[in-house]
């Protein structure tokens, strides 16, 4: 059996959970469109190389210096230079562990400003591992400025040629290769010293090198969250719609129940609506002279005749032509019948 329920608050519930379904339907559509799983790039681990050398210049003896060497970016007089003794540290350090392995050699260039080059191995190809995290090493060479300037006097003798700005280039050449469970490194770095030759007054100029790096890899993360919030929103959406119907069909509006004198008004609407007029106002004037009718189907025999409307005032009904009002009153008794009335004349 339904149970009758307030027509607005009926509408307002229905309302409501046709709101709260609308919600959580469109809540639900939208979760199951995002990703249960997430992938990322993120850093597996980081790494540094660096390579640098440190040099001293050693001196022939002299007036000028109280020392018999001179340490580095100074200024140094070739003349009293007999050489120039270096010590190259290199390193590896990496925050992952891993199996280290590389591979280095020296060599020696001269070049000149015409373009030519020759170099020298003074340290061949020489290999370097570790595992862990860290791998170093050092190179000591004695560095030799006359046997280059005579290389290069030798050179430029064989071409005929001259040259004002020539230099020495100790240049490092360094692999080196990390091995781990997250990917690998391949790495080369080039640092050098340049020596300028035939310079009475010269400088050397250190190029360390080194560089830092990373490894990426791709980690999912699962978003619990996505799949929490599907379902709950489906959960709630299906719970919306059952109560929706369940309400729907358990409830209804309160019947309207009419007056016998409301049903005979409707009932006169519907057949002679088309001359009924409805009235908020009824002028009543006493000079007029009112005829009262029997039935309702008399009236609307006189409006049919007159050409007038009947006007309606709730359960009173008139047509004005003129001085002579025509009236009927609908009348109702307790048993649903309706009562004539008499005819007046005033």
């Amino acid at each position: 059996m339904k149970k009758e329920i307030d027509r607005r608050i009926r509408l307002s519930v229905i309302a409501i959970l046709i709101l709260l379904f609308g919600i959580f339907a469109y809540d639900a559509s939208t979760a199951y469109h995002l990703p249960t799983e997430v992938t990322h790039d993120v850093t597996a681990f980081t790494y540094a190389h660096s390579g640098t050398s440190h040099y001293n210049v050693c001196l022939k003896p002299n007036s000028l210096y109280e020392t018999t060497t001179i340490g580095e970016n100074k200024t140094y007089f070739r003349k009293i230079t007999e050489r120039i003794d270096t010590v190259f540290e290199y390193e590896f350090i990496i925050d992952h562990d891993a199996m280290i392995t590389g591979e280095y050699d020296v060599t020696a260039c001269v070049a000149s400003a015409d373009d030519w080059e020759k170099c020298f191995t003074l340290v061949p190809k020489t290999t370097f591992n570790s595992s862990g995290t860290s791998a170093a090493f050092t190179e000591s060479l004695q560095i030799d400025p006359a046997h280059y300037e005579e290389v290069l006097s030798d050179i430029n003798d064989e071409l005929g040629v001259r040259t004002q700005d020539s230099t020495l280039t100790i240049k490092y050449n360094i692999h080196t290769i990390a091995r781990t469970d997250a990917g690998d490194v391949d790495e080369s770095l080039t640092p050098s010293l340049v020596i300028p030759l035939n310079k009475n007054v010269f400088s050397i100029k250190n190029n360390a090198d080194g560089k830092t790096g990373s490894i990426k890899t791709k980690k999912t993360i699962f978003k619990q969250n996505v799949v929490d919030r599907r379902r709950f929103s489906t959960a709630a959406a299906i719970l919306t719609l059952i109560l929706l119907i369940a309400f729907g069909f358990r409830t209804s509006d309160p019947k309207i129940v009419l007056s016998e004198t409301e049903k005979e008004i409707l009932s006169a609407r519907k057949r002679y609506g088309d001359w009924i007029a409805d009235a908020v106002n009824v002028p009543i004037e006493s000079e007029q002279v009112a005829i009262s009718l029997r039935s309702l189907d008399d009236l609307v025999k006189i409006a049919e005749e007159l050409g007038k409307p009947i006007i309606q005032k709730t359960d009173a009904y008139y047509i004005f032509d003129g001085s002579i009002r025509y009236e009927y009153h609908l009348v109702v008794d307790e048993h649903g019948m309706e009562t004539e009335t008499d005819d007046l004349v005033g």
